[in-house]
């Protein structure tokens, strides 16, 4: 925001939208030449040796014996009557179909994952959105100005939301830091959207985007990493498509919501309770610290 607005040129769009394409670029190049493919889908194409030298690798990473594991003689194989799912169950490629997801067994934790995925998509790009509006200062015929400092300071918190999170979710678990912080992002939410109404001063405003951001990143990077471990590995990737498509839904009507026309108390208010509904839901979810995948249930 800062480099696009800063530039004092006709294509000071432009060099924002550089910016913010480069890291991707360089982020989509990176995974092709270090990111080893699937396994799975190797198979599926009948490069077998090929999976099974990916698999090796894995192996050696985490410091286990990879020919103990998968000597010369393992062979894989391609098959779908393995999986607890039937075959009438699935597509000609052996994937769940997403009603499958509703099936008794597992409908109550995905129905949870969307309501915390929805949640958390709709207060992350909510606060955004509502910090942008916080920090603008609008004349009648003039173009909007924006205390980029402000929106700085509050960005940067994402360091330290994310920074937290990798220290809690190994010291302390997923579920009880992760509605914590949903928690926080509510109540962070509804402080900021009043304190704005009231005029209270720059200096507090920040102090409390700050803490807003910190609270958003926590609870989305912990729920990217619950939602992976708690799904059963036979749903695991269609359930964790799912869920992020719900998550596109809240991103999608959050703007609505957070516009000029919109008085801040109702913005607060709402995203209040789409958080503490989210905390609910999270805590309503398998804790997963130090137990294998799959061995959730």
């Amino acid at each position: 925001l800062t480099i696009g607005h800063q530039t004092e040129s006709s294509s000071s769009w432009r060099v924002f939208v550089l910016a913010c394409a480069l890291p991707s670029l360089l982020a989509s190049f990176a995974a092709c030449v270090w990111i080893p493919e699937s396994p799975h889908w190797l198979v599926t194409q009948g490069r077998t040796e090929e999976a099974l030298v990916i698999l090796r690798n894995a192996a050696d990473m985490n410091g286990l014996d990879s020919m103990e594991i998968f000597p010369h003689s393992v062979d894989i194989m391609k098959s779908g009557s393995s999986s607890t799912i039937g075959m009438n169950d699935k597509d000609e490629e052996g994937c769940v179909r997403c009603a499958e997801l509703l099936q008794p067994k597992w409908r109550t934790l995905n129905v949870l994952l969307w309501c915390a995925w929805f949640g958390m998509a709709f207060g992350y790009y909510g606060v955004i959105l509502l910090i942008t509006r916080v920090f603008q200062e609008k004349s009648p015929g003039q173009e909007p100005l924006f205390n980029f400092s402000s929106i700085l300071v509050s960005s940067s918190a994402e360091f330290l939301g994310l920074t937290a999170s990798i220290i809690i979710v190994e010291s302390v678990g997923r579920i009880r830091p992760q509605a914590l912080f949903f928690f926080g992002g509510g109540i962070f939410s509804l402080l900021l959207s009043l304190s704005a109404s009231a005029g209270l001063s720059v200096y507090f405003l920040t102090a409390i985007a700050f803490c807003l951001k910190v609270a958003e990143m926590g609870a989305s990077t912990l729920l990217w990493v619950t939602t992976a471990e708690s799904l059963p590995t036979e749903i695991r990737t269609t359930g964790h498509s799912v869920a992020n498509a719900v998550a596109r839904m809240g991103g999608f009507l959050c703007p609505f919501l957070v516009q000029d026309i919109t008085p801040f108390w109702i913005v607060g208010s709402t995203m209040f309770l789409l958080h503490t509904v989210s905390a609910f839901c999270v805590l309503w979810l398998p804790e997963t610290k130090r137990r294998k995948l799959g061995a959730v249930s």
